[in-house]
């Protein structure tokens, strides 16, 4: 608040200095009421009267004297020159000073004085009330000047409030201004960068931020730039790719459609028959046509694989079933599964070979059953007829055996007549045994039947 100290030594004037003074000039006065009735001053009084002298001198009245002449040196490059305190403390102080030096005075001259009689006390009593009369004068006028002072620097000290408010509100304003500049432009290329990104979205791939040099915004908007540059390109070196292939695909198709026509070309015009079983036990699509010839024109994809072979209304059809249903299971060989379906089946008077192998897929799980089935009827004649003429040259070369053979058989036959007749089953059933037994043995399976 008193960068030049006018109001700082004011204050020691006025707070200090001459509070100071009038206690010390009230002890005078005192001092001077008991001098007066003593006939004669002792050592002790008279060094006591030197030492009021003194103080009053130099810790009072010089110090009262100095620092009003320092608060009179104001600087008028800080709070300008106080006229009043210029006119008014200054008299003062002249007035006090010429007041209490003859108080100085004459405590020096009684100090000297060896008699008290010779001194007068009436005239030293009305120079004290004068002292104590212009200090309180003097310390009247000091408040009244430091309370001048001190508004005024108050005065100061609330404009310069003002003004840093006022700076301060301008800076805080310029602030939001500025700041609202810089959001409205971040926020408007983020809009843009966003409205980019949409438009690339939605597949408009020449879409572009066009940010130049600048901040890091811009910087990461050439980036994004630059990306799509890069993916735009690898997108039209794809669809060039895309094209390459496709002229491959198609290329492939054609060949595989040529090369699926020979082989089904093929197929249809061999004598075996292929199809295949699903795992619900059923004709998948895709057979060849000689199974439509094999197996009667009512097949059809999706038809029950027993059904087709004409095993379904056996008694061991639900075997069969359960056989093919462990293919597919893969818990147990092929050999122990598969070979339990009957090899050989009989449609119409054809006599169909049925051979069966298990598709697997990329893990080795049956996928399929693959079934090739083959017209052996004239086969199966064959068969017959050499057995015929096995079995006849062997009756040939054991003739005579097979006489007895059959002199036993008519034994036999008319005993299991009489045993039927008189109700003996358990004897005929074991006559008719040995007659099958021994009909096998001449390996004359059809009499054995």
């Amino acid at each position: 608040l008193d960068p030049d100290l006018d109001s700082y030594y004011l204050m020691d004037v006025s707070l200090l200095a001459l509070p100071q003074m009038q206690d010390r000039l009230q002890e005078i006065a005192l001092f001077f009421q008991q001098m007066s009735v003593t006939p004669k001053l002792s050592e002790d009084q008279k060094i006591q009267a030197m030492v009021y002298a003194s103080f009053l001198k130099e810790a009072d009245n010089d110090r009262i004297n100095g620092s009003s002449q320092t608060s009179l040196n104001e600087d008028q490059n800080f709070y300008g020159v106080s006229q009043s305190l210029q006119k008014n403390l200054a008299a003062a102080m002249a007035q006090s000073d010429a007041a209490v030096k003859p108080v100085i005075e004459e405590l020096r001259k009684l100090a000297h004085s060896e008699e008290t009689a010779l001194y007068d006390f009436a005239n030293s009593r009305q120079t004290l009330l004068r002292a104590i009369d212009s200090s309180y004068s003097f310390h009247a006028i000091a408040f009244d000047e430091l309370d001048a002072l001190i508004d005024t620097r108050l005065g100061f000290f609330h404009a310069d409030v003002q003004r840093a408010i006022l700076w301060t509100s301008l800076s805080l304003a310029l602030s939001i201004v500025l700041a609202s500049f810089i959001a409205f432009n971040l926020i408007r290329r983020i809009r843009h960068f966003q409205r980019t990104t949409t438009s690339i979205a939605g597949g408009d791939l020449k879409a572009r931020t066009g940010f130049t040099r600048g901040d890091e915004i811009n910087e990461l908007g050439q980036s994004f730039d630059a990306m799509n540059d890069q993916i735009e390109k690898l997108n039209l070196e794809i669809a060039n790719k895309n094209d390459e292939l496709k002229g491959i695909n198609t290329n492939l198709e054609s060949i595989v459609a040529e090369r699926t026509a020979t082989i089904k070309l093929i197929l249809n015009n061999v004598k075996f028959g292929f199809l295949l079983v699903k795992p619900d036990l059923t004709i998948d699509d895709g057979y060849s046509r000689a199974c439509s010839d094999l197996l009667g024109e009512s097949l059809e994809p999706g038809m029950p694989f027993l059904k087709a072979v004409g095993l379904e209304s056996g008694r061991n059809a639900p075997m069969y079933n359960e056989f093919l249903s462990q293919a597919f299971e893969d818990f147990l060989p092929e050999a122990m599964t598969l070979q339990q379906i009957p090899s050989r089946v009989q449609i119409g008077e054809k006599i169909l070979s049925l051979m069966a192998s298990t598709v697997r897929g990329p893990d080795q799980s049956v996928q399929d059953i693959l079934f090739t089935i083959v017209d052996c009827t004239n086969l199966e004649r064959a068969e017959k007829e050499s057995h015929k003429h096995k079995t006849l040259v062997r009756l040939l070369k054991e003739i005579e055996s097979f006489e007895d053979f059959l002199d036993d058989t008519r034994k036999r036959l008319a005993s299991t007549r009489d045993f039927v007749k008189h109700g003996d089953q358990g004897k005929a059933r074991a006559e008719l045994h040995t007659i099958k037994g021994n009909s096998s043995a001449y390996d004359l399976v059809d009499i054995a039947k």
